[in-house]
């Protein structure tokens, strides 16, 4: 019998390792990890286009819906999306974990390019096709996401797995970036915001063309040497039943909803919360018009890029490190990184509300200052503590009576602060997202080690499900109904709007830390649980 093509996957015979591409090699199948390489290097390419995609959305949507100050369309609009997303998932997983896989990803990325690429053409006076277009783009992105983890888990193992699925995870951080800078790169260059989404769906036909020739189909647990044991597969309830009792898969999945909650609510709220910023320092006006400034978002896309690209690399470095000392680093790392990112996260916040303040004392709004301080602080020392005037005449009894004598320092003192404040909340903000973005690759490596190959993909499957579910489905949603009822309930100014959003994002950090929790709950059960996966 003639020997088949050689592949990157485990053999019966002693393996053995190549440094340069980290995988296991059989001794007659030198080289061919090189194909392997170029495989991750498909995937990658459409998941980086399609995150790129899901940006140039959100920057487009948020230009459309939120010139008036409101933005209860704007989180209508990206809950759409997560709720198509969530309904086509669990489909999906099913059928990854029983048909051709390639071929499924293939039919699902040329309709996302299609239906990204006919949405381009839609009118604004049109918005319901707008609604529909964004769902039917989350049934694209489910075949993709929740399908292609499970091919590089099928190639790949143990600390090789981790880099690989890093590459692949890297994609999110440059697809995000990378979307926020070309949608108000094209908005400007063509004064049409429509050709933002004209140039992704040309990159998604060609990558889903190169994975529909070149990345073939790897056997389910060839990689973990259990292909070859695997005689039938289990029902659908039977899988969901396993996962239900699987406590590492379960956990590690509420922790990631707490990952998705928070980056949800960033992505949508961070360059309004910018814009707002500079509206409160008089750096800048409202818009008015449909093409408007797209400094926030460049500076929150190349946020992005350096942040997630350190974080990946980070985690999937210090996962490697850490597990010469535990069994339980992935799990350890995970919850380490989220509890730390909380505590950033907490500051940008905190910082930027003292800084913006301070800031906003100095451009002559003393009598507006007073009534909103009045109306949200209790009189006394927190009064001085949090505000302060220097300009102007004001009534020496202020809002409500409450004594303003005394109480404000210089212009020059003001300034002085205001200056010292900026590049620390800089340093919380790089911080803060790097911790956060630590944990993308490792979430998907603890799934691939405590649930065995056939039902990989129904478990990426759910964990998706699950983490936009209680995840970002909701965050951009909640954050800005808070906002919103904030703004009808008091005064509404741009001081106001500004740090009403801003108490609404707090939010996020009691998430992250419930996150970090389920975490630290992971790593008590995972050596278990990985046991039992390998046994079966």
């Amino acid at each position: 019998m003639s020997r088949s093509a050689p592949s990157c996957r485990l053999h019966t015979g002693l393996p053995q390792r190549s440094l340069r591409q980290g995988c296991l090699l059989d001794p007659l199948c030198q080289g061919s990890c090189t194909k392997c390489s170029w495989q991750i290097d498909i995937l990658q390419s459409f998941w980086l286009k399609a995150l790129m995609d899901c940006a140039v959305w959100c920057n487009k949507d948020t230009q459309i819906c939120c010139q008036d100050g409101s933005v209860t369309a704007l989180r209508s609009f990206s809950t759409v999306f997560i709720c198509s997303f969530m309904v086509a998932a669990p489909i999906f997983g099913y059928l990854g974990d029983r048909f051709n896989r390639k071929v499924i990803l293939s039919c699902g990325i040329f309709f996302w390019s299609i239906v990204t690429l006919s949405s381009s053409f839609i009118g604004k006076e049109y918005y319901w096709l707008f609604v529909l277009s964004r769902g039917l783009v989350g049934i694209g992105e489910s075949s993709y996401s929740s399908i292609s983890p499970t091919i590089i888990g099928d190639l790949f193992t143990n600390n090789s797995r981790t880099t690989m699925l890093s590459i692949f995870y890297l994609a999110i951080p440059l697809g995000s970036g990378l979307g926020y800078i070309l949608g108000s790169s094209a908005k400007v260059a063509a004064g049409d915001w429509h050709w933002a989404l004209r140039v992704s769906p040309v990159l998604g036909i060609t990558a889903g063309t190169l994975i529909l020739v070149f990345v073939p189909e790897p056997k389910r647990g060839s990689a973990d040497q259990v292909g070859g044991r695997i005689k039938s597969r289990t029902s659908w309830f039977c899988d969901m039943k396993a996962l239900a009792k699987n406590r590492s898969y379960v956990f590690s999945s509420l922790a990631s909803a707490a990952v998705s909650f928070a980056t949800g609510a960033f992505g949508m709220w961070i360059p309004l919360y910018l814009t707002r910023a500079q509206m409160v320092q008089k750096t800048a006006e409202a818009c008015t018009k449909e093409i408007c400034s797209s400094t926030d978002s460049l500076i929150f896309g190349g946020i992005t890029c350096v942040t997630g690209l350190l974080g990946v690399v980070i985690g999937a470095a210090t996962t490697r490190l850490c597990r010469q000392k535990t069994e339980r680093a992935d799990p350890l790392v995970c919850a380490v990184s989220m509890l730390g990112s909380a505590i950033f996260i907490c500051l940008i916040f905190v910082v930027a509300k003292k800084s913006i303040v301070g800031a906003y004392a100095t451009l002559r709004r003393p009598r507006e200052l007073l009534q909103l301080a009045a109306a949200h602080i209790p009189s006394g020392p927190s009064l001085e503590k949090y505000f302060s005037v220097a300009n102007g005449p004001v009534n020496r009894k202020g809002a409500r009576g409450i004594p303003t004598a005394g109480l404000f320092p210089s212009r020059k003192q003001l300034r002085q602060h205001r200056h010292k404040v900026a590049p620390s909340n800089q340093v919380c903000i790089f911080i803060g997202e790097t911790l956060l973005f630590l944990n993308w690759a490792i979430t998907a490596d603890i799934l691939m080690f405590v649930v065995i190959p056939t039902r990989r993909a129904t478990a990426v499957a759910f964990q998706s499900f699950t983490s936009h579910l209680l995840g970002d489905a909701g965050s951009p949603y909640l954050i800005g109904l808070i906002s919103d009822g904030l703004q009808e309930n008091y005064t509404t100014s741009t001081l106001w709007r500004f740090l009403s959003l801003g108490y609404a994002l707090m939010l996020c950090p009691f998430i992250i830390v419930l996150g970090g929790m389920f975490f630290l709950v992971t790593a008590l059960f995972f050596l278990d649980d990985r046991e039992k996966a390998e046994k079966q």
